[in-house]
């Protein structure tokens, strides 16, 4: 279409055959990646040239495929083969531009994932970026009886950093692209593409807000640990809530977060705090025999959806801490992690663990929190570790107790099923 081309010029020689490569840019300086062997050297140009390779040196990968960002440090994602078993591998490692890898290093591979050898399925293509948080994609590809080729993709919590490699235990697509999916975005779309086509999806996050006045009723068990599920009874008898999902109730759908705030009355007045961010699991239409018209939300909290969470394969620590395990194991089930106060043991003694293949999420976190003071709460979207603590009255739960000062809104602010029969 008119585009033309200029003469190449040599960039660089290298000592080996070159059978993966990866660059990028930031600024001023452009990073090329190359396999030597099982290892990788990255070539940098600041402005003048391209200077002498830096080589990993631990040889525990032969590289298949690897990809390149730059977020921070100079993000690279690896698949391929782990030299001293045979697997299949999906791994990440950093080659440092001074903000969690020191400038011109090599991080540690950290492994995603792996395939035995016996299983038939190689992993191959990686692709990553960072529209919103942390993404990557990868194929993976099955040669047994029902031999099939697919991309996967997996997302780390938003707060997360590429060095904490907190990735959700990734999922798969109905979609394949012999050459995987490259990711680019804008300001306000993540955009797919393949050689033939482009895939695109909006960042922003449609909202509806329902106001106090139409909710008649809401059962939020707010457990610690608790799977029952938060139902809220909205009063429709005006048809305003018979197509959610769409125009102003956009932001009302299946796997939407519902973003529950609870009231108290202080020393400083009426004031409110976010409690757990269920998802909403189903909508329901409901008239009652006096024809009261209702939608019902019913919503799962984090732990609900752990529960249903199972360890796709066996995971062994043994050198993390109880935090670190719960830090990596929480994210693999897609949900962020964090710590309002922590025992000592919590954060340092590095128990050795065993996660059995097929073992709910919510079943490890318990037999881990049999062993400790501490508790698990949701709040948000984020699961937080608490050490309970009557003394402690940075946490919302003492308000409680405190029934002299501060103490949470009851009455008027509490609805009973009652309301569902006036």
């Amino acid at each position: 279409h008119g585009a033309t081309w200029s003469g190449a010029s040599l960039a660089f020689t290298h000592s080996e055959t070159v059978t993966t490569i990866a660059a990028d840019y930031d600024g001023p300086n452009r990073v090329v990646i190359v396999n030597t062997g099982n290892n990788l050297s990255a070539y940098k140009d600041t402005g003048a040239g391209f200077g002498a390779a830096v080589t990993s040196t631990d040889g525990e990968i032969t590289p298949n495929g690897i990809f390149m960002y730059h977020q921070a440090d100079w993000n690279v994602i690896i698949t391929g083969t782990e030299v001293s078993t045979g697997d299949a591998i999906l791994a990440v490692r950093i080659f440092g531009d001074g903000i969690w890898q020191a400038v011109d290093t090599w991080s540690a591979n950290r492994t995603v994932l792996t395939a035995g050898s016996a299983t038939n399925i190689t992993l191959t293509d990686p692709r990553g970026g960072r529209p919103d948080t942390h993404r990557l994609s990868y194929r993976e590809n099955f040669t047994g009886t029902g031999a099939y080729n697919r991309i996967m993709f997996s997302t780390m919590p938003t707060p997360a950093n590429f060095a904490e490699n907190r990735w959700r235990e990734p999922y798969p697509t109905t979609y394949d692209e012999p050459d995987g999916l490259n990711m680019a975005f804008s300001i306000t779309h993540v955009l797919l593409t393949t050689p033939s086509r482009v895939l695109r999806w909006p960042l922003a996050v449609p909202t509806t807000t329902i106001p106090d006045a139409d909710i008649a009723y809401i059962k939020n068990p707010n457990s610690t640990l608790g799977t029952a599920p938060t139902e809220i009874w909205i009063d429709n008898s005006a048809g305003t809530y018979d197509t959610p999902g769409a125009g102003a109730l956009s932001g009302l759908t299946r796997g939407a977060d519902l973003e529950l705030k609870f009231g108290y009355v202080t020393t400083f007045g009426n004031e409110s705090s976010e409690g757990p961010r269920p998802t909403i699991a189903r909508l329901d239409h409901f008239t009652d025999d006096k024809g009261h018209s209702y939608l019902i939300i019913t919503a799962d909290s984090a732990f609900a959806l752990l529960s249903r969470f199972k360890a796709p394969r066996a995971i062994r620590y043994a050198g993390a801490t109880y935090f670190d395990i719960f830090l990596t194991e929480v994210a693999r089930a897609g949900y962020d992690f964090t710590s309002f106060s922590a025992s000592l043991p919590a954060m340092t003694l590095r128990p050795e663990v065993v996660i059995r293949a097929g073992q709910s999420m919510l079943d490890v976190i318990r037999s881990l929190l049999a062993r400790l003071d501490d508790t698990l709460i949701q709040r948000a979207e984020m699961i937080a570790m608490v050490e309970p603590n009557p003394a402690d009255t940075t946490q919302d739960w003492n308000l409680s107790f405190n029934i002299d000062g501060d103490h949470p809104i009851h009455g008027p602010a509490r609805y009973t099923i009652d309301a569902l029969n006036t």
